[in-house]
């Protein structure tokens, strides 16, 4: 018999352990290939999300030189800077915080500054005007430091709440209105100097809102140099511009450049929707939002960028040549004025009122010289070279009277189908009264 004998409880407690050691190795896989699937699942989700937010940052980049080229610019433009104490922008605060209207003044505001400019003031309408003057003159002295300082940036929309920003544009308005209809009574009392005065008012008030980089300002600017283009042409009709030096009077024209204000807009909008981003930081609450920003805000800021690059394009698509169809097809008049609307349509209409009246004015002074209008625009070239940038045809029509009339045909009676009030109102018809012999 061997001396080392087998012992049958050994082997069984060894087959045992060996049993359950096999049962554990043939457990752990399980769980080591469920970990391993949610690592390779989790990995991809992140490549995916990775993936899609590069996409979105590379379009971005794209989108935003395309932008930058459709802007005619290598960088997307900033507004210049605000101006400081000695430019324009401390008078219009000073007379905002001065403005105190009531509600029938403003009624009376509104109907005057609007007045057509060969329409003169009824006695009563003259008597309504010198009361809001006069009620209001602690304003008008705000505004008066305005010609003789440098043109500046407002940036009355900075750090603006969006409840503020109407009554900052009827605030402005109302400035413009008042300062419209005091150069009003100045022509219906054949005052020069204070004709002249309250058209460069206009114009600084203007264009300090025209170099603003937000599209409101920028239309609000553009109301207000259609209310200093109401003012001129009557003063032209009246013969109040006849004792003024036509350098000094296109010198109290607008001179922001209108076009590159639209852009200035457009590549601003783009720093705005940039401020929209989630910050880094999240919470489990938001994580969800937080989740869609970091990875598609980018793509979807992307598709914002090419809709403004698309807009850019519109400042140059000439809206006036619709008008002047209207002359011979009456039935698109409302639908052409329609078209001119939006910022880019009715910049075009400024810029067009903007040459209209340095012609309108050279022509008067032709006149005056010579005795009478030129027959036709090609007898005055400074009056021609002032309208070649208009794009459309602009007529030189004569009164029996000895009167004449610069106009686009059509143009001003498409857009009066739309409404009456400044906003709509554009100016693309100029009254040239008989020479000595004004209207009142």
């Amino acid at each position: 018999m061997s001396k080392h004998r087998h012992r049958p409880g050994r082997t069984k407690s060894g087959s045992r352990s060996a049993r359950d050691g096999g049962l554990a190795t043939a457990k752990r896989p399980v769980w080591a290939l469920a970990l391993r699937f949610a690592g390779i699942l989790a990995g991809a989700l992140l490549l995916v999300l990775g993936s899609i937010r590069t996409y979105g940052w590379l379009s971005l980049q794209r989108a935003k030189r395309h932008l930058a080229t459709s802007l005619g610019v290598q960088d997307l433009v900033a507004a210049p800077p605000r101006g400081g104490k000695d430019t324009t922008g401390p008078a219009v605060l000073s007379a905002l915080a001065a403005l105190q209207a009531r509600e029938e003044q403003l009624v009376t505001l509104a109907e005057l500054a609007t007045l057509p400019p060969g329409e003169a003031m009824t006695r009563e309408q003259r008597e309504r005007a010198r009361q809001v003057v006069e009620a209001h003159a602690g304003t008008l002295d705000a505004l008066s430091p305005i010609p003789g300082r440098p043109v500046s940036r407002l940036g009355l929309w900075e750090r603006l709440e969006p409840e503020e920003e109407g009554k900052l544009e009827a605030g402005l308005l109302l400035l413009a209105q008042l300062s419209e209809v005091e150069g009003r009574l100045a022509c219906e009392m054949g005052d020069p100097g204070r004709f002249v005065h309250s058209l460069a008012v206009l114009g600084g008030l203007a264009t300090g809102l025209e170099l603003e980089d937000q599209s409101q300002p920028v239309l609000v600017g553009v109301m207000v140099e259609h209310l200093q283009h109401l003012l001129l042409a009557r003063g032209i009709v009246t013969g109040t511009a006849d004792g003024m030096p036509v350098s000094s009077l296109e010198a109290t024209l607008g001179t922001a450049d209108l076009r590159l204000a639209y852009r200035r807009t457009l590549g601003a909008q783009v720093v705005r929707l940039e401020t929209l981003r989630s910050p880094l930081s999240w919470s489990p609450v938001g994580l969800r939002s937080w989740l869609a920003d970091a990875v598609f805000f980018d793509l979807r800021l992307a598709e914002a960028v090419d809709e403004l690059a698309r807009q850019a394009g519109e400042i140059d698509r000439s809206r006036l040549a619709a008008l002047a169809a209207s002359v011979s097809m009456p039935e698109i008049g409302s639908i052409a004025a329609a078209g001119v609307l939006d910022l880019p349509g009715r910049i075009q209409v400024a810029l067009a009122s903007r040459s209209m009246a340095r012609a309108a004015l050279r022509l008067r002074r032709l006149a005056v010289e010579q005795g009478a209008y030129p027959r036709e625009l090609a007898g005055a070239p400074e009056a021609l070279a002032a309208l070649s940038s208009i794009g459309v045809g602009v007529v030189l029509e004569h009164g029996e009277d000895g009167s004449a009339r610069l106009r686009v045909p059509g143009a001003d009676e498409a857009l009066r189908s739309l409404g009456d009030d400044a906003g709509y109102l554009t100016l693309l018809t100029w009254e040239l009264p008989p020479v000595g012999h004004p209207k009142p």
